[in-house]
């Protein structure tokens, strides 16, 4: 390659606008790019001092990032966050409610059982109680507190992602 062409084209002149800078015609200067001419001491001179000064830069990189890509990317993550945290509340706001029947239901089981009915409709009732205190039990298990507490933590770990995320966007 030509250092002419090459230094024009990372430079992004116009063949022209080289041969301004190193003093000398366009027609010189494409002559001297086709290895015709050779080029006068005082531009070769200007022409050294240009390729010091672009050697002396970093390499950037030849593309800008997308930034449409970039935000797209940004909003699907956040979408995928949001949905999770969507979802996440809900079935909070669940175990809660069940929590908090199961725990009701306890309750009352142990009420009715301190003071059980007379006659033929104490062992039906006797069942019910043993069979609702089983069912409480067993939704106390599936939603204890440790569980809803590790899925607060959860949630708010996926509103500071989500906020962060949406930070990057600005």
């Amino acid at each position: 390659m030509n250092t002419l062409t090459d230094i024009r084209a990372r430079l992004g002149l116009t063949n022209q606008q080289l041969a301004d800078y190193l003093g000398i015609s366009y027609s010189l200067l494409t002559m001297c790019q086709s290895n015709k001419r050779s080029l006068p001491t005082k531009a070769n001179l200007q022409l050294v001092r240009l390729a010091i000064a672009l050697q002396q830069l970093p390499v950037l990189p030849t593309t800008a990032p997308n930034i449409t890509e970039t935000n797209t990317a940004l909003n699907e993550q956040i979408n995928t966050l949001k949905l999770q945290l969507h979802t996440a509340q809900k079935k909070l706001t669940q175990m809660t409610k069940l929590y908090r029947q199961a725990t009701t239901q306890l309750q009352v089981v142990q009420a009715l059982t301190a003071q059980p009915p007379s006659g033929n409709a104490a062992q039906k009732e006797q069942l019910w109680l043993a069979a609702l205190a089983a069912e409480a039990n067993a939704t106390l298990q599936q939603n204890t507190t440790s569980k809803q507490l590790l899925l607060q933590a959860q949630i708010h770990n996926l509103q500071y992602y989500v906020a962060e995320l949406e930070k990057l966007k600005q």
